[in-house]
């Protein structure tokens, strides 16, 4: 399935770590902006967890946040522009902005990460 991933790293929400599927939306903001959005699961709550993507100018994509590492979020990602991600940003160190970080890296190698003050790694 193209919303199936796994979960590297053990979390707070669910799934805490393996197996797991998610659902990615994508709203166009205006014409070079997207917001992509996954329902995060903490317990009995849900709520949207939300990346942004920017084309720039030179067609190229700036990615701030991204979500669940499944094939849907990356194709709905990559179908935004013609011109590859270069751009990954990692906006807080709170785990769930920063836990797919390295998916994002593995699927576009070539982006530059970019993270706030004050990140931990595992």
């Amino acid at each position: 399935s193209k919303r199936a991933y796994f979960q590297r790293f053990p979390t707070l929400f669910a799934p805490l770590y393996g197996d797991a599927s998610r659902e990615t939306t994508r709203q166009q903001l205006n014409d070079n902006m997207w917001a992509l959005e996954q329902n995060l699961e903490l317990g009995p709550l849900q709520t949207p967890f939300r990346c942004v993507v920017i084309k720039l100018k030179d067609d190229t994509l700036w990615v701030h946040a991204p979500l669940a590492p499944t094939e849907e979020f990356f194709e709905l990602v990559e179908s935004c522009s013609d011109g590859p991600v270069a751009h990954v940003v990692i906006p807080t160190y709170a785990l769930e902005h920063k836990v797919f970080a390295k998916d994002a890296l593995t699927r576009w190698p070539h982006a530059r990460l970019w993270t706030a003050p004050g990140q931990f790694s595992f």
